[in-house]
């Protein structure tokens, strides 16, 4: 499989075992639970090694998520250059407009949250970047709009991911399981939450696409995808 990645696993039915590197123990600090999840690969590699086995990192960041303040996107930033010596930086603000309306906001509005507050943290990571010394092919910030939404490629992947949601039960549960879990953590109650539950799942189901898309569309063999956080999927 192409991804190559350290800690927490998703197995998606028919397609790739997908592995995140994730900083969700609950013991200790944040620093402490990402350097140990990233450790649990083995010493960083040096020379020769690290010139054959380098991935791509793929730090993803959502819209809206408190969790990404400047400490901790720095903190994640210096953490992924050190040990593969790039990364992308992926914010998948078009699809949270599905969680903002699943939270009972009208379209125009969660559009009007989900972009604008991904344009921030997309802004913010940049800065950040630059104030560290990276350049952009160090730190390569993804603009879902342009590069994916209207990706053929990552559509395709999409329309599979979407066919194994609705077709294979175990795993549509555990999707929903999932964002269900974001919903309940947002302090609004939708009138549906079955329904609301069901049209949020665009969220998780995109980024499982992109996921499964991302070496194709790094074109890169091997690719660690950095989440703070387990997904029980």
């Amino acid at each position: 499989a192409p991804f190559w990645g350290l800690g927490h696993a998703v197995t998606i039915p028919g397609a790739l075992r997908i592995e995140i590197t994730t900083a969700a123990d609950p013991s200790g600090s944040t620093y402490k639970r990402l350097v140990s999840a990233l450790q649990s690969v083995g010493p960083k590699p040096t020379g020769d090694q690290a010139r054959m086995r380098k991935p791509l990192a793929v730090i993803g960041m959502s819209p809206g998520n408190s969790y990404f303040k400047d400490y901790e996107v720095r903190f994640l930033l210096q953490e992924a250059i050190e040990r593969f010596g790039r990364c992308a930086v992926m914010v998948a603000d078009v699809p949270a407009i599905a969680t903002y309306m699943a939270r009972g906001y009208e379209e125009n509005r969660a559009r009007n949250k989900a972009i604008p507050k991904g344009n921030n943290l997309k802004n913010r990571t940049r800065r950040l970047a630059e104030s560290l010394g990276y350049n952009e092919d160090q730190v390569r910030i993804i603009d879902w709009a342009e590069e994916v939404e209207t990706n053929r490629r990552y559509s395709a992947h999409y329309d599979r991911m979407i066919q194994r949601f609705a077709s294979l039960p175990v795993f549509a549960e555990s999707v929903r399981r999932t964002t269900r879990e974001v919903l309940s953590n947002s302090g609004r109650s939708p009138t549906d939450s079955e329904a609301a539950t069901d049209n949020a799942t665009h969220y998780l189901l995109s980024e499982l696409a992109f996921m499964e898309f991302a070496p194709e569309f790094f074109a890169s063999k091997r690719v660690c995808y950095l989440y703070h956080r387990n997904w029980q999927v």
